[in-house]
């Protein structure tokens, strides 16, 4: 039983930092891809 309690805690760890993953990961797309659109919008 109390590996089970562990196993549930680890896990909904794991989804915690996937998610934080997840989200870093498209922040990091999303910044470049606003700095070109920003530039060729200044540039033009």
């Amino acid at each position: 039983m109390n590996k089970g309690l562990s196993f549930t805690k680890l896990a909904g760890k794991g989804q915690s930092v996937q998610s934080k993953l997840t989200i870093a990961f498209v922040v990091i797309a999303l910044i470049p891809l606003c700095l070109f659109s920003w530039l060729s919008f200044a540039n033009k």
